[in-house]
């Protein structure tokens, strides 16, 4: 169908050609008059030649129409796989940003489970330095209670207001329980007391056998100045030992008169009357550890109470007051 297309188109052509050429023949005929020719084939090889060509350039046309066609094909084929991964990079991309808000979130959720956490790890760092600052107050406040136990269990006199009465709950086995308490506290105390001064005399041993320090009896401390006591200065030398040891050493006797006294409820017996021809132990006291009650006035009165208990105690156990249990 092409070729008869081509071969109508050539001959449209040869026409158009042929009818110029007469024009032009007639026209040079006459202006030059009649001219004769032998034959006249030209028209037909030209067409002939013009047929060959057309159908070369078809041909031509026909194998560049398939080129295209298949490379239309491949570009359709091409176009397609693009559209595939295009649809596949979109998902990713939109799984990727869903994944991205969520981690947004979680990060958000994160910082602000963090400040939280700051939050209350600020609080609870207050409430640490409140809580050791509270300690610290409660540790110095134990530490003074004890000390005022231990002195209101060695000196119970001493801390006794004039107009004290004792406080009872009309339950006697309430008023036995809280006795009972009270006996136990003062028990631990002179026990924890004992303790030390035990540790204290082994020291105080350990450097008499050393030879550091020496114990001078009580007869040649109080010898009349005629017999001539050897070693002209034994106050000093009693003196230059330790001062913790010596302001110490008067503590057993005090625990004696402690201990001396009795629980409500029992008989007291009056403490034994010492020799007229020798002093008595407190005023031994006195003079061997003046230094140490310097610096220790409840000691000093307490020293100065039991000097005294002699001429108070003859009156009878009816004037002494009686403990009130703690």
């Amino acid at each position: 169908m092409a070729h008869l297309l081509g071969s109508q188109a050539c001959m449209d052509s040869l026409r158009k050609d042929l009818t110029d050429l007469q024009g032009a023949i007639v026209d040079v005929f006459s202006r030059a008059g009649p001219v004769r020719f032998p034959s006249w084939k030209f028209p037909d090889r030209v067409a002939c030649d013009l047929d060959m060509s057309l159908q070369a350039k078809q041909r031509a046309l026909l194998q560049q129409l398939d080129s295209l066609d298949q490379e239309r094909e491949e570009l359709r084929g091409s176009l397609d796989e693009a559209e595939a991964q295009r649809a596949h990079v979109e998902e990713q991309l939109q799984r990727v940003q869903s994944e991205r808000e969520q981690g947004q979130c979680q990060l958000r959720a994160q910082q602000e489970l963090l400040q939280s956490l700051q939050g209350e790890k600020q609080g609870l760092e207050q409430a640490t330095r409140d809580l050791q600052l509270t300690i610290s107050e409660l540790e110095l406040e134990l530490v003074e209670l004890k000390e005022q136990e231990r002195l209101l269990v060695a000196f119970p006199d001493l801390h006794r207001p004039v107009e004290a009465q004792i406080q009872s709950s009309g339950n006697v086995t309430d008023d036995m329980e809280r006795q009972v308490q009270a006996n136990d506290i003062r028990i631990r105390v002179l026990q924890e007391e004992n303790g030390r001064l035990r540790s204290m005399l082994s020291k105080i041993r350990e450097v008499a056998q050393q030879g550091g320090l020496k114990l001078i009896p009580q007869d040649q401390l109080w010898a009349p100045p005629s017999q001539g006591i050897q070693g002209a200065s034994p106050p000093a030398q009693v003196q230059r030992a330790s001062p913790g040891l010596l302001g110490r050493q008067h503590l057993p006797g005090s625990r004696m008169a402690s201990a001396g006294r009795t629980l409500p409820g029992q008989p007291r017996t009056s403490p034994p009357q010492q020799p007229c021809g020798r002093p008595s132990k407190s005023s031994l006291e006195d003079v061997t550890h003046s230094t140490t009650c310097a610096h220790n006035p409840i000691r000093a009165l307490a020293r100065l109470r039991r000097r005294l208990s002699p001429s108070q105690s003859q009156g009878g156990p009816a004037h002494q007051p009686q403990e009130r249990p703690m």
